[in-house]
């Protein structure tokens, strides 16, 4: 992590998209759940999935259809898992935030740029839920959690 880069809690009257995501109630059973958001006006790279202890994982990608480009998803996450995850695989993630110090992380961070990316982390150690929002950082365990929704992206028309 760059030294440079601003760390503490989020601050108050944030991004729209990025509030309107934490304001989402996760199911009991969601043990993990990422977004990611476009920081500028085109939402149409945004996806985001959760995962069950169980390893059901649920994804959904912006249609990439026109419309209020402040509303990060137009569409639900879907009813039915979209893959499932070994859940094994799906503790060790989450052993690897707690490593990371993610459940110490006091809930923002960000590097100067202009537009770049929200990723926005939520997840579960016991029965507390922990956020954190990285503004173009890439969050500890970005790469394994990417690739879980790599095989379920499709671009946008």
């Amino acid at each position: 992590m760059s030294t440079s880069n601003l760390r503490g809690n989020l601050p108050q009257n944030f991004d729209i998209r990025v509030r309107r995501v934490l304001d989402e109630v996760l199911g009991a059973d969601v043990v993990l759940a990422f977004d990611y958001v476009a920081a500028g006006k085109s939402p149409h790279a945004n996806y985001r999935f959760t995962l069950t202890a169980a390893g059901a994982m649920r994804y959904v990608q912006h249609s990439g259809a026109g419309g209020d480009w402040q509303v990060p998803f137009d569409r639900p996450l879907p009813d039915k898992p979209s893959k499932q995850v070994d859940p094994a695989r799906v503790s060790a993630l989450i052993a690897g935030l707690d490593s990371a110090g993610f459940f110490a992380h006091p809930g923002y961070e960000a590097a100067r740029a202009q537009d770049g990316a929200y990723y926005i982390v939520r997840a579960r150690k016991g029965v507390g839920l922990h956020a954190v929002v990285y503004q173009n950082v890439e969050p500890p365990l970005m790469g394994e959690l990417s690739a879980l929704a790599d095989p379920l992206w499709v671009q946008p028309k």
